[in-house]
């Protein structure tokens, strides 16, 4: 009776059930765009527009509506250390936008700064 109730309690936990699950997938990706280089802060999934005006009109080869997976990552990035650079700056994060499609699952951009644009959750 106990061995039952336990599995039935796991079960129901086996995902995170938040809408940023579906970009784990993209993490490879975005590690690979900062060279597997610090800590991964959160994972996010949105609308380009929801990145900001500052940031959205930067973003590469994605379609009017289309989800994107944006990751945050916590290290020392010097300018030209991670791919797909925006704009070349030194700072201690950097945001990765990654395309959501499954298939074709590429960088949109990789942005580095001392801030960072999005507020991200704990994994």
């Amino acid at each position: 009776m106990a061995l039952a109730l336990a599995g039935g309690c796991t079960s129901a936990h086996n995902s995170l059930g938040t809408g940023s699950s579906p970009c784990f997938s993209a993490l490879p990706v975005a590690e690979a765009a900062v060279h597997h280089q610090g800590a991964l802060l959160g994972l996010r999934r949105l609308p380009v527009p929801k990145l900001g005006d500052r940031l959205s009109h930067q973003v590469g080869p994605v379609t009017p509506g289309e989800l994107v997976c944006v990751a945050a990552f916590r290290g020392e990035y010097r300018p030209g250390s991670v791919d797909h650079e925006v704009r070349p700056m030194a700072g201690r994060y950097a945001t990765v936008v990654v395309t959501s499609r499954a298939s074709t699952q590429m960088v949109a951009a990789t942005f580095v700064s001392d801030r960072l644009p999005l507020r991200f959750r704990h994994l």
